[in-house]
C-alpha cells in the first residue's frame, strides 16, 4: 500500500500477489453483483460498486489494474 500527493490530488494505491482479475472481467467489476469466476464466495458482488459510487460522491475516482 502507498500513498502519494500531487496538486490537489490524494493516489492510494493497493497491490497484492492474488491470481488476478482476467482481462473481460475488468469493464464490468465496479458494477454491481458482479463476481469473476473463482472468487471467494462469501460478499455479494456489492463491495467494489458501493466504494467507487463513494469515491465519485467525493469527487474521486477508483480504478484497477491487473494482470492474470
Amino acid at each position: 500500500m502507498s500513498a502519494t500527493t500531487s496538486a490537489e490530488q490524494l493516489v492510494i494505491a493497493v497491490a497484492d500477489t492474488g491470481r488476478g482479475i482476467p482481462p473481460e472481467y475488468l469493464p464490468r467489476i465496479f458494477s454491481r453483483f458482479v463476481k469473476t469466476p473463482g472468487s471467494a464466495e462469501s460478499g455479494a458482488g456489492l463491495e467494489l460498486a458501493i466504494a467507487r459510487r463513494l469515491l465519485e460522491i467525493q469527487a474521486g475516482h477508483l480504478g484497477v489494474q491487473s494482470q492474470v
